[in-house]
């Protein structure tokens, strides 16, 4: 699978709300004095001989003063400046401005000065969202959103008329047009503008341009604005039968958010299609829209086990009895464990009964409840809960009662937080001394730090694994660490080293949660991650939950690893990110 595919689920578009600043309106508070540009201009002049980082909060001002002059000055101002971070914010001053002439000179005279600011790669950077990425040749040429996000959110801010107009109607022209990756910055800009003629615009490029990735551009865009035009999608419908796959499945994207009515037409064709990829887009909008899932019932055995990790997920959404007995009717003939671990755990989810991996077991469960099973979707929560009540011995390997992937990498937090005092279940296989109790429900419990009980459990769960058992450790504090380079197939002495790995691991430092499952995720083999922690992400580079979710949607999309999640104490967004993380990725999330 090429790497783009991964790419194609933008991963938000990095716009400023309009309270931070809509173009060509006042600031909310008091006006500034008439005379205070003339003050601030006298600033800038003295200050010329600062170093950048001085000069900057004078350049920055400029945005406040909504007059002629202002623009006028940095139009002045803006040929001579060669410092890129100065330049960049004269740029941004123009953008919120938001008059037709400084907009003009924000895209046309400004954004290709920018270039150096371009962060080239031979591998995309997962960070970036796909509309500011360009494969040229072997690299990828790339915009990263700390430069350029407050730039995009400026300018689909403006409000002036004749500002939207020239947007809209020019501002894919000139120097622009000479780079594709400036050119998709700006696809993604003009959709976003509310202007009547914003999917013209995008539809007369898409016909024009015979550049695939471009076009994928201007479709993403599209989808992300929502457009509800008929002519366009008119135009994307078409697109599904493009020669390149990349546009395909650029076109079902943007069909599924915007017209899916349009779409559920192609979806019997779609899921009989030559790419996995495609079939799999093609499950998830039957079961958005909500057809018979009998369409993708025969999907449970494609040859692709990420297209049958999909159908298991989407056929147990449907929650009726014939879902069920399709199901365990797969149960018995399936041998990728992945995927046998997913159907019984969407088989307990549906029926809140945890019966294990086994076909015997829920073929005779089915058999004698199937006229009087309740039957309901369960969140990842319930999901967790459930696993936690099975016995022990009603498994082969239990990490926090989540049955062990054959190809797992196990995630573990041991931030400085993790060195708190906690009360749990004791653990069989635990060390040191204890002083053990029984809580309410006779379980024997002991009080030591997070850090030693999750190393207990890990270290428990490495001692069940059978030989041919592949995984990995990664540890995260500010940063993360692998214990190995990839999956290591499971024997004694390895057991060992890992082992010694995890006690060596002493708590500090705060919560890296995002670097910890894009470095799981760097790993093609792994297909279930089992994430760890006590709190809230505080570091790394993405700490915002909802965009942290939105980026492993985007990476998650063909992948289809499986999150699993186990959460100390967790509150608030904490335990929301933790949930969600599982719910969206096939896994289950135990509380502790």
């Amino acid at each position: 699978m090429r790497t783009i595919f991964c790419a194609m689920l933008i991963a938000g578009t990095f716009l400023r709300s309009a309270d931070e600043g809509q173009g060509g309106d006042a600031p909310k508070d008091e006006p500034p004095p008439p005379q205070g540009i003339e003050k601030l201009v006298e600033r800038f002049e003295r200050e010329k001989s600062l170093s950048p980082d001085k000069r900057l909060e004078a350049i920055e001002e400029f945005k406040i003063y909504q007059t002629p002059e202002c623009v006028k000055f940095l139009l002045k101002i803006m040929p001579g400046e060669t410092d890129m971070t100065l330049l960049r914010a004269i740029i941004i001053d123009l953008a919120v401005l938001g008059t037709a002439e400084s907009v003009r000179a924000a895209v046309a005279d400004g954004l290709p000065r920018l270039a150096p600011l371009v962060q080239i790669s031979p591998e995309r950077d997962p960070l970036v969202p796909r509309i500011w990425t360009y494969r040229a040749g072997k690299d990828y040429r790339m915009l990263p959103d700390f430069y350029f996000a407050e730039i995009s959110g400026a300018l689909t801010a403006v409000t002036d008329a004749k500002a939207k107009d020239w947007l809209v109607t020019r501002g894919l022209e000139g120097p622009i047009a000479k780079d594709p990756l400036f050119t998709q910055f700006m696809l993604g800009v003009i959709a976003q503008v509310v202007h009547p003629n914003r999917a013209k615009a995008l539809g007369d490029f898409l016909r024009k341009t015979k550049d695939v990735q471009l076009m994928g551009a201007a479709i993403d865009a599209a989808r992300l604005a929502r457009l509800p035009d008929a002519d366009f999608t008119g135009l994307v419908v078409k697109l599904l039968k493009h020669r390149d796959q990349e546009i395909q499945i650029a076109s079902v994207l943007f069909l599924e958010k915007a017209a899916i009515d349009e779409l559920k037409k192609e979806l019997p064709k779609l899921l009989k299609n030559a790419s996995a990829e495609m079939r799999m887009l093609a499950v998830d909008c039957v079961q958005e829209s909500k057809l018979d899932v009998a369409l993708i019932t025969p999907l449970l055995g494609d040859k692709d086990w990420r297209v049958r990790a999909t159908a298991v997920r989407a056929v147990g959404r449907a929650a009726t009895a014939d879902a069920v007995t399709a199901l365990v009717k797969r149960l018995g003939t399936e041998d990728h464990p992945r995927i046998v671990d997913d159907i019984a755990d969407v088989l307990t989810r549906l029926t809140g009964e945890d019966l294990g991996r086994q076909f015997p077991a829920w073929d005779g469960w089915w058999k004698a409840n199937k006229s009087k099973a309740v039957l309901k979707w369960r969140d990842a929560s319930e999901l967790g809960t459930l696993k936690t009540r099975r016995p022990t011995k009603a498994r082969t390997t239990s990490y926090y009662g989540l049955d062990v992937s054959n190809f797992a990498c196990f995630l573990l937090d041991v931030s400085k937080s993790m060195q708190e005092q906690y009360e749990g279940e004791t653990v069989t296989a635990g060390k040191g001394p204890r002083t053990d109790v029984k809580d309410k429900s006779g379980r024997k419990t002991e009080r030591k730090q997070k850090i030693e009980f999750a190393r207990e459990n890990l270290m428990n769960a490495l001692s069940q694994l059978a030989p041919h058992v592949r995984y990995n450790i990664i540890t995260f504090t500010h940063e993360a660490r692998a214990w190995r380079d990839g999956l290591q197939e499971n024997s004694d002495e390895l057991r060992a080293e890992a082992f010694e790995f995890l006690d060596e691991q002493q708590p500090r430092g705060s919560t890296n949660i995002c670097d910890a499952l894009l470095l799981a995720f760097s790993d093609p083999e792994v297909d279930t991650i089992y994430l760890l922690s006590d709190g809230a992400p505080t570091s790394g580079n993405i700490t915002d939950p909802a965009r942290m979710l939105e980026e492993i949607r985007r990476i998650n999309l063909f992948r289809k690893v499986k999150i699993n999640t186990i959460g100390f104490n967790l509150k608030g967004e904490a335990e929301d990110l933790m949930r969600n993380l599982a719910d969206e990725n096939y896994g289950a999330f135990v509380a502790k």
